[in-house]
């Protein structure tokens, strides 16, 4: 029998159980003894997996000798991928805090998976070159600031570009915390259109906005929202 209780083993398979996968989509063994409680593979991609065990944190020497009053047994989950590296161990105080994690992995997952088709840098370095170069074309004074016409479209394509990563987070293509980012720093451009001359803005906030786009989505979708960026904000 699993070492894990019943309630304890739901409300594992009911973290898988979301919106971006369900439990079929995993291997999940629950161990009848040993350290380990449970593992959880990705069958789609086996390198990523999650497992939740029992490890006994002291003084080396003194579990060496089998003198343990100076050592404590704790939980934790051993995740592939981790919140920001590969592979990460975290020490929780209780199973079920641990089975809280399960879904974190999964949005980590998810993330790696997406990242997987990275766009390289010299793509996105010819693309911000691309934007240098005409913005040189354009010949701008360097004291020459923005009419309140031309302020009134800027503002208008960023709204267009704000409703465009609405809709993308709605296909799941941007984790909601990614376009909160993309939001501030639509909103911050916005601000600095009456404090920097055209020539500082565009290669400022230009370069920003497509660097992000490109950086955050990190799909085909983000090569053309960022070249159509360039294209509505050059007017």
């Amino acid at each position: 029998m699993p070492r894990l209780k019943r309630s304890v083993r739901s409300a594992i398979l009911f973290n898988l159980n979301n919106e971006h996968f369900s439990e079929h989509d995993f291997n999940v063994s629950f161990s009848e003894d040993g350290n380990r409680l449970v593992e959880i593979v990705f069958l789609a991609l086996p390198k990523y997996s999650f497992v939740i065990e029992e490890y006994t944190e002291g003084n080396i020497y003194a579990l060496a000798m089998g003198d343990s009053k100076d050592s404590r047994k704790y939980i934790r989950s051993v995740e592939i991928p981790g919140d920001y590296y590969h592979k990460e161990a975290n020490k929780h105080e209780d199973v079920n805090k641990a089975v809280g994690r399960v879904y974190d992995w999964i949005i980590n997952l998810r993330e790696d998976i997406l990242h997987s088709k990275e766009k390289s840098d010299a793509e996105l370095n010819e693309m911000l070159d691309s934007l240098d170069e005409a913005i040189d074309g354009k010949d701008y004074g360097e004291h020459e600031y923005f009419s309140e016409a031309e302020k009134e479209e800027i503002f208008s394509q960023l709204d267009e570009l704000n409703k465009r990563i609405q809709e993308l987070e709605k296909e799941k293509y941007v984790e909601p915390s990614k376009v909160k980012t993309i939001e501030d720093a639509i909103e911050k451009s916005k601000t600095e259109v009456d404090q920097y001359p055209k020539v500082v803005w565009y290669k400022i906030a230009g370069k920003k906005l497509t660097s992000l786009l490109w950086n955050v989505i990190k799909n085909d979708e983000a090569q053309r929202l960022a070249a159509d960026v360039f294209r509505r904000l050059m007017g």
